[in-house]
């Protein structure tokens, strides 16, 4: 089971204001949380102490053609 917010929307460590990146193997993350180290098993699934990042899903930008008009 998930933690899930309110309105069921998914809180995955990646998208955390405590997230500190992968770790060497790839299969963990690594949580900042209160200025302690922490090594999550479940990143997909997120914590209790989960805190959504600043812009962790704001839509990239469209990029723009560069066409030069003759």
């Amino acid at each position: 089971m998930s933690h899930v917010q309110a309105y069921g929307e998914p809180r995955p460590c990646w998208k955390c204001e405590h997230w500190g990146g992968w770790d060497s193997s790839g299969c963990y993350t690594v949580c900042m949380y209160d200025d302690h180290v922490l090594i999550k098993q479940a990143p997909e699934e997120g914590c209790a102490m989960w805190v959504r990042a600043i812009g962790a899903d704001d839509e990239q930008p469209a990029e723009r053609s560069r066409r030069r008009d003759a």
